[in-house]
């Protein structure tokens, strides 16, 4: 146990940031109101570390040599199960294991995956259970999955399935798979000709309005809407509706105010080629994603009002820290990055007609 506790190098809490180690140690305690035996407690700093806890430990594996990080509640149930032989890196590396994995899949797996019953008649099946429930059951099901009408909808902006491993292409949707469970019902995706029947998680969408790629880890969450955004898009329509226009190449432009708009019908009126800014990362508190206004040729343009929003962001830092990420991507991608304000919009006009 002891050289467990000694291959810990590092302590963080996920909110507070790291921990400054002073004392570590582990003892054997009852818990209060149990009935099971004593179990090993972690002991930080002289406190002992409750099962509610925000900690993630960081150790050397003892085998392998390799620095991992899990959870303390993890790390004190490796401890008390006595299973510390291997990290998760080098168990995965044991040649007996890989062995039987792989015996799994050629042998077990495969089987399981093309059915004996034809999934037609599966389908066909689920039909049948449907037609079968009352009406209050269909529309309260219905109230929260997506009909087949909905998803052909939708289906020409969903990218992928299971994180990229499945195209819809060879798949066809069925709303109201039977399942074996409480629900009854789940949607499905099925491949008639490979005999296939899959779910529908971490779903990969186009944004219909900046075409930024987002993922949904289920399909219901687009529901009831009218259109499918990303984040970004999704939030700033709360604050303002974000509209778009042709440029002067015929290319899909975003804007969101009428000082936007004005910037993107002078450029079309001077043939000048206006496109869509980056949307780039940066951290206030939690990290997000800023989405700059435009991008002529090497320069990133932001457009700014004096709108109440854009005061209160002054104010708490939150406009600084998008700033500093803006001037950093710029950096990093040879750009120049230009603030522009409402009373210097015609100053920078005219600059690009001398040009």
């Amino acid at each position: 146990m002891e050289n467990y506790i000694k291959s810990i190098t590092d302590i963080l809490d996920k909110k507070t940031g790291p921990i400054e180690i002073q004392t570590l140690g582990i003892e054997k305690i009852v818990v209060k109101y149990s009935s099971r035996d004593p179990i090993y407690k972690l002991i930080l700093n002289g406190k002992v570390i409750s099962k509610n806890n925000n900690l993630v430990i960081t150790y050397i594996c003892q085998s392998c040599k390799i620095k991992n990080a899990i959870t303390c509640n993890i790390f004190m149930r490796k401890i008390n199960n006595e299973n510390f032989k291997w990290c998760n890196f080098c168990k995965n590396l044991d040649p007996i294991k890989r062995s039987n994995h792989s015996k799994l899949l050629t042998d077990g797996y495969v089987k399981e995956i093309v059915k004996e019953k034809n999934i037609k008649t599966f389908i066909e099946e689920s039909q049948i259970l449907w037609e079968s429930m009352d009406d209050d059951f269909k529309d309260n099901y219905l109230r929260k999955y997506l009909s087949n009408d909905e998803f052909e909808r939708i289906k020409h902006l969903i990218i992928s399935v299971q994180n990229d491993k499945i195209l819809l292409d060879d798949y066809e949707y069925v709303f109201n798979c039977k399942i074996n469970n409480g629900e009854i019902f789940h949607p499905r995706i099925v491949n008639y000709k490979m005999n296939i029947i899959d779910k529908i998680i971490y779903v990969k969408f186009k944004c219909e309005n900046c075409d930024l790629v987002f993922f949904n880890r289920d399909l219901y969450t687009q529901k009831n809407r009218l259109k499918i955004l990303c984040g970004c898009c999704n939030f700033s329509n709360k604050t303002f509706k974000i509209r778009s226009m042709a440029n002067y190449n015929g290319e899909k432009i975003l804007y969101q105010s009428l000082l936007e708009k004005r910037f993107i019908e002078f450029c079309n009126l001077n043939k000048i080629n206006l496109l869509n800014g980056p949307t780039i990362e940066y951290f206030f508190k939690k990290p997000s994603k800023y989405k700059i206004d435009f991008q002529l040729n090497d320069i990133l343009i932001e457009l700014k009002d004096n709108y109440i929003w854009y005061k209160n962001e002054l104010k708490s830092g939150k406009h600084k820290a998008k700033i500093r990420a803006a001037e950093e991507y710029a950096k990093e991608n040879n750009l120049s990055f230009k603030i522009i304000f409402q009373k210097d919009i015609q100053d920078f006009k005219n600059k690009l007609l001398e040009k």
